[in-house]
């Protein structure tokens, strides 16, 4: 999954662990925003999230909850508008993806990542999405691509001072494949979590008897262990939390996809650093990226500057 698939899926999860099911059940639906000539719904909100939702049944939610969600809720909102208005930019402009697009990149996702149609499937049930919601997502995705391509790209240069430059000051960076081992504990609770972190911290239970008594996640018949793992290989929020950590230490506890997660990092290894020109590709695709965004961000300003836009949530 391409890391703008990546990084949507996550805010959608987001939202839903804050959310209550009795916040749900008493919502009537409504407009919370006009785009031009389409409108968005507060059932399109919702019903994303509800197979997250659903966890949370009779749960009540504190003020300091109830604000995170509306914070939560606009930035969806406000993301669901920029999906509209790129819908319809791709559409004056004449690009249309296909349904045999749609199919091959899926396909190719599934292939770099080992995973079958059942294991796709399960992963993505794990993360509240179905596979017609993955494949939505990966339509928006390409067409977003496009868009990118067609209007922002070209735009965006890259010397190769630059990236010399980026390569001398970011040499453990390009090692030979940086490798992780570490335990997991999968929990249903933040709570949970937060207090079986304490009690792992001031060493009245080894890790490894945890997950055994406590984990829902994979691997707790051994411990919890994972890896060696490249480090390339993880998401942005594992690299978040191992960054800071030395072998022996437990996490604080952090959300993977409806659940959440308390690690001990076991290892951590870094190889030789790689050529410039083995990884030139990489430092480019690291100093593009930024620019690519900020020159995106001006773009989709261009298109919400002429655009007519009515938020009501």
């Amino acid at each position: 999954m391409n890391r703008s698939c990546a990084s949507r899926i996550t805010f959608f999860l987001l939202w839903g662990l804050f959310v209550s099911v009795s916040a749900w059940a008493e919502v009537v639906d409504r407009v919370v925003a006009k785009v031009n000539d389409e409108i968005i719904t507060l059932y399109e909100l919702n019903e994303t999230v509800k197979p997250l939702i659903q966890r949370f049944q009779g749960q009540s939610l504190g003020p300091e909850e109830k604000q995170a969600i509306l914070g939560i809720k606009s930035k969806i909102l406000g993301s669901m508008v920029e999906d509209r208005l790129l819908a319809a930019e791709g559409k004056r402009l004449g690009i249309e993806i296909t349904d045999a697009e749609v199919k091959n990149e899926v396909r190719s996702f599934k292939r770099k990542n080992g995973l079958t149609d059942k294991e796709l499937e399960e992963q993505l049930r794990l993360q509240g999405m179905t596979v017609q919601q993955f494949e939505n997502k990966m339509r928006r995705d390409i067409l977003n691509h496009r868009l990118l391509g067609f209007m922002v790209q070209r735009k965006v240069v890259i010397t190769e001072e630059e990236m010399q430059a980026y390569y001398d000051g970011h040499t453990a960076e390009f090692s030979e494949e940086k490798m992780v081992t570490l335990r997991i504990i999968v929990l249903d609770s933040p709570a949970k979590a937060a207090e079986l972190v304490r009690v792992l911290r001031a060493g009245d239970m080894k890790f490894v008897d945890a997950v055994e008594r406590y984990s829902q996640g994979p691997g707790a018949d051994n411990g919890g262990l994972m890896g060696p793992v490249s480090w390339k290989d993880l998401g942005q929020e594992w690299k978040d939390v191992l960054s800071t950590m030395n072998p022996g230490q437990v996490s604080d506890h952090f959300y993977v996809g409806e659940n959440v997660a308390v690690i001990e990092l076991v290892e951590i290894t870094s190889g030789e650093p790689r050529p410039f020109d083995e990884v030139r590709d990489e430092i480019r695709e690291a100093l593009y990226r930024p620019r690519l965004e900020a020159r995106f961000g001006e773009y989709m300003e261009g298109l919400k500057s002429k655009a007519v836009i009515e938020v009501l949530l």
